[in-house]
């Protein structure tokens, strides 16, 4: 099943009009999140459904001019009895407020390479990717 790309945001929070534009979002309250396919259904999914959370990395190789540096982006799963939700977040400044209301869910949310920790101790972009390179990247077996 095909990753989506989405902007994760709040209900009851502001949010960028520019970015939402360029990705689909996805907004949560305390019952449910919702988004729309690209057939602009509505998919509506309850947090009552989810079993787990599990939250990764991804990186993907980006062009800035005559540069280009490798880009790390969460990913996260929410995973039911019977399907697997994935999507990549594309707004990694809200990050930690997205994470902090699913905490709030009592949702078991697995972190095997502690990407929430980078999230919390590195706050602005830049240095997060480094985090991200130094641990990933170089040390590659």
């Amino acid at each position: 099943k095909e990753r989506i790309h989405v902007y994760m945001m709040l209900e009851d929070k502001e949010y960028d009009s520019k970015v939402v534009e360029q990705y689909r979002p996805l907004i949560m309250n305390h019952e449910y999140m919702i988004y729309k396919t690209l057939y602009h259904e509505n998919v509506k999914i309850p947090f009552s459904i989810i079993n787990k959370i599990v939250v990764d990395i991804d990186s993907s190789m980006v062009n800035f001019g005559f540069f280009g540096g490798i880009v790390y982006t969460a990913i996260i799963d929410f995973i039911s009895h019977d399907n697997v939700f994935r999507f990549k977040v594309m707004n990694q400044d809200r990050f930690v407020e997205i994470i902090e209301h699913l905490k709030s869910l009592n949702i078991e949310i697995i972190d095997n390479k502690n990407i929430l920790d980078a999230y919390y101790q590195y706050t602005d972009r830049m240095e997060r990717n480094k985090y991200f390179q130094r641990e990933f990247m170089y040390k590659k077996k």
